[in-house]
């Protein structure tokens, strides 16, 4: 924060003494903030979010590791489909992190092998784009 304070010339926050009691931006700080809202509003929206079958059949093994993805996506646990693959289920986990690396975004909410599989928005539309492809 004292870097970025210094780089903008001035202090950013009125720091509270007491710990309950919230920080509050300076005039400084609210100028940051509207420059920061004000560029954030004109960069596009990432591509990976509207098409992420796209961008994960352009990564590094990306037919293979989507197409395990989907499997994945139908199975209850990350165990039960490792199973299903017939892989180890620490090495379906780092194929998961490395696929959702390359796309940007978070495809299954929990990775513990036994735990009930909850994938995300991003996940199913990836599997749903497959599934399509597929068909």
């Amino acid at each position: 924060m004292a870097k970025l304070e210094r780089d903008a010339g001035g202090e950013l926050l009125i720091r509270s003494s007491a710990h309950h009691e919230p920080h509050t931006l300076t005039p400084l700080g609210r100028q940051l903030l509207q420059q920061i809202k004000t560029c954030l509003a004109d960069v596009e929206p990432m591509v990976t979010y509207r098409e992420p079958l796209q961008t994960a059949l352009r990564t590094f093994r990306g037919q293979e590791r989507v197409s395990r993805f989907v499997v994945v996506a139908e199975a209850p646990t990350i165990g039960e489909a490792a199973a299903r693959l017939s892989t180890d289920p620490s090495t379906l986990v780092r194929s998961i992190a490395a696929l959702e690396r390359d796309i940007g975004g978070e495809l299954i909410v929990d990775r513990r092998r036994r735990a009930p599989l909850e994938v995300t928005a991003l996940g199913r539309r990836l599997a749903n784009q497959a599934r399509k492809l597929a068909a």
